[in-house]
């Protein structure tokens, strides 16, 4: 079996994902009841994927 990966940038068309990832990792306990959706855009929780795909990294 072969795997092939295959790496590209971040496109604009890729944010509703990565919101829809970050949405689901915040711990939510069971029989609390869900958080709403728009809790994403709060400062605090918004500063993981404001600037995601525009920074880089330089490995030394």
């Amino acid at each position: 079996m072969t795997n092939n990966v295959v790496h590209r940038f971040f496109r604009q068309e890729d944010f509703p994902i990565l919101e829809d990832l970050l949405y689901e990792t915040i711990f939510q306990p069971e029989g609390a009841g869900r958080l709403p959706r728009d809790i994403i855009k709060n400062p605090e929780i918004e500063a993981y994927i404001r600037d995601f795909g525009k920074k880089t990294n330089t490995i030394m």
